[in-house]
């Protein structure tokens, strides 16, 4: 049994003195016992070793006394199945393949101590993919893309009907007696409905998560190792004011992990097309926002930071002071609304894309003080869907990448309200076009434009940005940058830096103060300024003052709703059975159920309603919730039957909870809006009380205390403290 000791807790703010406990468990010993025994205030702490367990916070703390999960050094958290795999050849599949008998699906699986690039079944099965080139039989016996094995260097697929782990390794290794480990889609750590919770110290590893936030005020994430795992942190709906700082997280991969290398694109491929997608350092989906993520350092994993949202989502957020590097794909991937995120202070290096700037719906979203070294892109600007006219600032960056801006499938009214100004770009050409991207239509001046040596079209380049009105009182340099030493990574200035003193005033040209701009009406362009150093990310914990865990956000601070007034959605509970809704042959509803299911069935065509009664041009918000979606593409939709467009979209939540989705809208001028549920492929979901309510005018709080700049397109915003 655990051993368990009081001490006592000093609450200064209050001046109270309340008893707590400190429960310490030995490996072996039951940990997730002593988290369902645990009260406000108490410690839960796992002695040095391996503790095999996946946990659940399903309790939490108040405000000063959090319930704290921690590690003392050489503590460890395996996520992995406790599962024999006993390998036996498949020469019937291809040469080199093993196979096991494995009762559920391995989300992750590694072999001595690397992730594992997973094919996923439905999207390679001959069945149900036309392309041969992504028919897994095929795929075993020639590999992946021109480098075949060795960009991937190893691949597994789980065949559910089967009940089997198919693996190969590119160089025909035998996995009998190789260290494995496997684990299905869940996490080290599930913090679900439990505010004020705290992991620290902790290593983690080997599970598809480490730590998993759901519905949970002011839970914190710190001074953790993290890996290998796919997702080291995801917070996702109701969480709100978490912060996650001065960890380290990795995926490890056994692919190539640097998209320098040989082979690199093969292994992007295997995960986009034939397996399970993106993983993240840290994945910030459809929250109530305000997190602050600082002072981490991110490496060797498919993604470094991303946020994920629509109106009303993700708002706030705090990115800066961390350190990407080793990237299969983008370092930071702004992804939602984008409204009132600073994403700043960051260095990040060797990767795809450094910052893509990914259909930001929004806004106002304020990207400054970035560093970038050998990514093979530092900004792009990204559509694939026509963008919305929001509202982006990059500006005082330091960029070292081939192209200044590059823009991708970029349509549309393309980006007219982003803003680049006072950066230094020391490149090769000053904007790049994939996908057919319109004509950069940003604004942009008083950015510092120096060559690389393989430069070419420097002249070009200028008339043309001219010619669209841009960059008029930028420099155009055919001198170096005056880093003090690019080689060694240090883009602090000299004295003679072309930089110097060629920002422009943004208070005056802006209208507004932004973020984090330095003093003088005549800065330097880029991140630093001279006489500034470089600076060394993560910084240390000692030089960093920050706010104790469990002390923020305030007692009597709660997320705002998003909505207002009643539900304008008749029947959107299902309280009426069906009534009101055209369902296809695949919806069942059930009596005395306040939800439906909607399944896929051949020739079936899931659900849809018009939206009634509403103002045109008005904010309203779409909520629905939704659980057990085991289809691929589960789609909640809005169209705008005009022009046959999408207003707004989500998909069905896969777990066996209830989640709630929020998507924001605007009420069309002249065209009916439809609400349709469209299952696109096999399988089904719950859906259920599904409401429209007006937007509601939220006065958006600012993390750290200070009053939010007031800036075109948006009304003004109060700082709360």
């Amino acid at each position: 049994m655990f051993c368990r000791r009081a001490l006592l807790l000093v609450i200064g703010l209050a001046g109270l003195s309340v008893p707590a406990e400190v429960f310490r468990v030995l490996p072996g010993e039951d940990v997730q016992a002593a988290l369902d025994r645990a009260a406000p205030g108490d410690t839960v702490r796992l002695a040095p070793g391996v503790h095999r367990r996946r946990l659940v916070m399903a309790r939490g703390g108040e405000f000063g006394r959090p319930l704290v999960l921690e590690g003392e050094p050489g503590a460890i958290l395996d996520g992995s199945e406790p599962v024999e795999l006993r390998w036996e050849p498949a020469e019937d599949i291809a040469p080199g393949v093993w196979r096991c008998s494995l009762p559920f699906l391995p989300f992750l699986v590694t072999v001595e101590g690397r992730v594992v690039t997973m094919l996923r079944e439905g999207k390679t099965d001959p069945a149900q993919v036309k392309d041969p080139e992504w028919h897994w039989p095929r795929i075993f016996h020639e590999g992946i893309g021109r480098s075949r094995w060795d960009g991937v260097r190893a691949l597994g697929l789980y065949r559910g009907q089967e009940r089997e782990l198919l693996l190969k390794f590119g160089d025909l290794r035998d996995p009998r007696g190789l260290p494995m480990t496997v684990a299905p889609k869940a996490p080290c750590v599930h913090v679900i409905g439990a505010h004020r919770c705290v992991v620290r110290s902790l290593a983690m590893r080997y599970a598809a998560y480490g730590v998993l936030v759901e519905n949970s005020i002011g839970t914190v994430v710190e001074d953790c190792t993290i890996g290998p795992v796919d997702y080291c942190v995801w917070l996702d709906a109701g969480a709100y004011k978490c912060t996650i700082r001065f960890n380290e997280m990795f995926q490890n991969p056994y692919a190539v992990s640097s998209p320098w290398e040989e082979g690199s694109w093969d292994n992007w491929k295997a995960h986009k097309t034939g397996g399970f997608s993106d993983r993240y350092g840290v994945q910030i989906h459809r929250t109530l926002g305000w997190h602050e993520v600082h002072d981490n350092s991110i490496h060797d994993i498919w993604g470094g930071i991303e946020d994920r949202g629509g109106p009303g989502e993700n708002v706030g957020l705090n990115i800066h002071h961390n350190r990407i590097h080793r990237i299969n794909d983008d370092g930071l991937e702004p992804n939602g609304a984008g409204e009132h995120c600073r994403w700043h202070s960051n260095i990040v290096s060797e990767c795809i894309c450094g910052f893509r700037v990914k259909q930001i719906k929004v806004g106002p979203l304020y990207a400054y003080r970035n560093i970038f070294f050998h990514n093979k892109e530092d900004y792009r600007n990204y559509g694939e869907v026509e963008l919305q006219p929001a509202w982006v600032y990059v500006y005082h960056n330091t960029s070292t990448s081939r192209r200044a801006i590059q823009s991708n499938k970029v349509f549309g009214i393309g980006t007219p309200n982003y803003h680049f100004y006072n950066n230094l770009f020391h490149c090769q050409a000053w904007w790049g076009n994939s996908g057919n991207s319109v004509e950069p239509n940003w604004s942009g001046d008083f950015n510092v434009y120096s060559p690389q040596e393989a430069a070419r079209g420097w002249d070009e380049d200028r008339t043309r940005a001219a010619a669209l009105g841009l960059d008029r009182n930028s420099l155009w340099t055919p001198e170096a940058p005056g880093f003090r030493d690019l080689a060694a990574q240090d883009v602090s200035l000299v004295e003679t830096s072309p930089a110097r003193g060629r920002g422009g005033d943004l208070r005056a040209l802006f209208g507004f103060a932004v973020p984090g701009l330095p003093e003088g009406a005549n800065p330097d362009a880029g991140a630093l300024q001279f006489g500034e150093p470089m600076p060394v990310l993560p910084r240390r914990r000692e030089d960093v003052p920050v706010v104790e865990a469990g002390l923020w956000p305030a007692a009597d601070d709660a997320p705002p709703l998003p909505w207002t007034g009643p539900n304008l959605l008749v029947n959107g509970d299902f309280a009426a059975g069906l009534a009101g809704w055209n369902a296809g042959t695949g919806c069942h509803w059930t009596e005395g159920d306040r939800f439906v299911r909607v399944t896929r069935i051949d020739g079936s065509t899931g659900m849809s309603r018009l939206l009634e009664g509403l103002v045109p041009g008005e904010r309203y918000c779409l909520v629905y919730r939704s659980r057990r979606s085991t289809g691929k593409d589960m789609r909640i939709i809005l169209r705008e039957l005009t022009q046959d467009r999408y207003i707004a979209s989500a998909q069905g939540w896969s777990g066996d909870h209830w989640q709630q989705t929020v998507l924001g809208f605007v009420c069309p001028l002249d065209a009916a809006l439809r609400l349709e549920i469209s299952p696109r492929d096999a399988g089904s979901c719950d859906l259920g009380a599904f409401a429209v309510y007006r937007a509601a005018d939220l006065v958006w709080r600012l993390a750290d205390g200070g009053d939010l700049p007031v800036h075109p397109g948006t009304t003004g915003a109060k700082g709360m403290h």
